[in-house]
């Protein structure tokens, strides 16, 4: 008998409930303990094993698209619950075990960043973002349940942190961590002329070391940042040493521009504007002799 009141559950709308399940199940502990449907939609409620004294359930929805349009929701479209803080968090003994969470997450096709090595937090991100003291925690957020753009004015914020990591990370020369902030159905549009577009995270990071390795010291210098919506735009300053055909090492210091579209706390189309003729101009051995 219920003798004290007590902290039940969390309820949250998702766009496709199988996807979310499979989320969910997969990459923490929770499991179903309970599914429903009714002339509203289907739903399943989630929680750790076997945990029967004070129990606590993630409670899942998918209405039917009547219903999901009285609440706001466009059918089949990601549900903006979840806002660029806002996260569900999932304590694990080790880091190890983020680890592991990461690398299944990765296999699965999602997004993911492995444990911190600063020491101070050992946190995994899923399609999301998360205070930075969480502790040996995963920061939960599928792609049922997406970012509010509108949330406490922080869309513009966001979408500037999301490519500011996604730039730092090659910078940095890490091809994970930059096609952890892209979407699976990712498109790299370039415009220049013998550049070479491709669509897929699978197929960027197949490609993305190659590049690394060609264009070797790459950096990024931002000039300037343009955000509007969901879209920014990011001219930028590149430096690197190309290594041409012949093997040989050419400076290069070129400028152009980058435009993101972002959704759901990842980037889902990328356009690259610069000059291939003055690229050539500095990578051409001919060109460069007097």
């Amino acid at each position: 008998m219920l003798t004290r009141p007590r902290w039940t559950h969390v309820a949250i709308p998702v766009s496709d409930l199988d996807r979310a399940i499979e989320f969910y199940t997969t990459l923490t502990p929770l499991v179903v303990v309970a599914r429903n449907e009714d002339e509203n939609g289907r739903g399943a409620w989630l929680s750790n094993d076997k945990q029967v004294e004070d129990p606590f359930v993630l409670v899942i929805a998918e209405f039917l698209p009547e219903v999901a349009e009285r609440f706001g929701q466009e059918p089949g479209k990601p549900h903006p619950t979840l806002a660029p803080f806002a996260h569900i968090g999932i304590e694990l003994p080790r880091r190890e075990d983020v680890d592991a969470v990461a690398q299944r997450a990765r296999e699965m096709g999602r997004a993911a960043l492995g444990a911190a090595r600063d020491g101070r937090a050992h946190r995994l991100h899923l399609c999301g973002e998360g205070s930075r003291r969480q502790r040996h925690r995963v920061l939960a957020q599928p792609e049922g349940v997406l970012d509010d753009p509108r949330a406490l004015g922080r869309r513009a914020v966001t979408i500037r942190e999301v490519v500011a990591r996604y730039l730092g990370a090659l910078n940095a020369h890490d091809a994970d961590a930059a096609c952890a902030c892209v979407s699976e159905d990712f498109h790299n549009e370039h415009t220049a002329a013998g550049a070479t577009s491709v669509r897929g995270r699978a197929a960027y990071r197949e490609r993305l070391p190659q590049f690394l390795a060609r264009f070797r010291d790459l950096h990024y210098e931002v000039e300037d940042w343009i955000v509007d919506g969901d879209r920014a735009a990011v001219p930028y300053r590149m430096t690197c040493t190309y290594t041409g055909d012949d093997g040989a090492g050419h400076p290069v210091a070129i400028r152009g521009m980058f435009r993101f579209r972002v959704a759901g706390g990842l980037i889902v189309h990328r356009v690259d504007y610069w000059d291939s003729a003055e690229f050539a101009r500095q990578t051409t051995t001919a060109a460069r002799t007097p």
